[in-house]
């Protein structure tokens, strides 16, 4: 008896050994299969018009809100900053024609797109997820304003007249945006002159006038280029200044902002490499007071603010085409000097 007891048990053992643990796979029990049945649809394309869109201002950081995760900061005229996904100030990587530059205000009254112009803005690029590192710091999105230029023309074409001008008005401030691009290339050269000119007065609605709200900024510049035998080289020279503007939100407003650009860079060959080396220059002197556009305070709380600040940027990039892409290879290096006087 003790035998046939002892093989019953040694049996069971070795069942249990060999049987496996299927109690310990949960992989089916949390796994969610969704079947989707339908043909593919071609992809879906939305374009808007821009003569057919709502005036926004002269505020560009107002066109940029119009995109799904952007908002509007609305400090004032000409002083918005753009808010993408929760973020904004200097955890995007704002820039104008690809420059980067630091804000001349002790807090940010002149935001990058202060120094976008309605009237000279040809495009406005937005990357949506992470900025590239190649482009400069950015926690999450990137803007870039891309202003009006002439380019160069098609192979064997004569010099000819060029020209991008616009004009606007609106009546609830009584302002007026007046500006554009003329110049001249052929496929070797190209030149250009640049201007723009925008003003208002308070911003009046069905309850009042909001006091305080007016604006004023003109722009001025120049830029040429040179292409041959794959060699590139270009030069663009602007001055801002801006002058009585009004910033509701903010304890002071705009005295004025006169702000000097200068970017200059030189493309080559060296193989199968292609070289570029830039340099970008940023001058910018502000002022802003507490007395001028509003009701002055007593003289003891009367308060006058100067700032400066001076940006320098230089950078080396290396495209290198390989298997159908291109790998980019690149340095730079932008050192920013603040300054400030009450």
């Amino acid at each position: 008896m003790s035998s046939i007891h002892t093989a019953s048990v040694s049996a069971l053992a070795l069942s249990a050994i060999l049987t496996p643990a299927f109690a310990q796979n949960h992989d089916a029990a949390l796994q969610d299969v969704i079947i989707v049945t339908g043909a593919r649809l071609a992809p879906v394309s939305d374009s808007l018009d821009p003569a057919l869109e709502p005036d926004s201002g002269p505020d560009a950081a107002a066109l940029v809100a119009r995109l799904p995760g952007a908002a509007l900061i609305g400090n004032g005229q000409l002083s918005g900053q753009v808010q993408y996904r929760g973020l904004f100030g200097s955890r995007l990587n704002i820039r104008i024609d690809g420059q980067n530059f630091a804000s001349g205000g002790p807090n940010l009254m002149d935001p990058p797109l202060h120094y976008a112009p309605a009237p000279l803005l040809a495009a406005i690029e937005v990357d949506r997820g992470i900025s590239p590192v190649s482009e400069g710091p950015g926690l999450a999105g990137g803007v870039n304003a891309i202003l009006k230029r002439v380019d160069f023309s098609a192979a064997d074409e004569a010099f000819r007249l060029r020209y991008d001008l616009i004009a606007g008005g609106r009546s609830a401030d009584s302002s007026h945006s007046v500006g554009g691009i003329v110049g001249t290339s052929s496929d070797t050269w190209r030149m250009q002159i640049l201007f723009s000119n925008e003003a208002g007065s308070d911003i009046d609605h069905p309850d009042g006038t909001i006091g305080g709200s007016e604006h004023l900024r003109t722009v001025y510049g120049a830029g040429m280029g040179w292409q041959s035998n794959g060699h590139e080289f270009g030069l663009d020279l602007r001055r801002q200044e801006t002058g009585a503007t009004g910033n509701p939100p903010f304890p002071m407003d705009i005295r004025f902002f006169n702000t000097d650009f200068a970017r200059a860079f030189f493309a080559f060959p060296a193989g199968e490499i292609t070289l570029r080396l830039e340099a970008g220059y940023t001058a910018v002197d502000h002022a802003m007071n507490n007395f001028d556009l509003r009701p002055a305070p007593p003289a003891m709380q009367q308060r006058e603010t100067y700032a400066n600040s001076e940006s320098r940027t230089l950078s080396l990039e290396a495209v290198w085409p390989q298997s159908g892409a291109e790998w980019h290879f690149g340095i730079d290096h932008q050192g920013d000097d603040h300054n400030i006087r009450i």
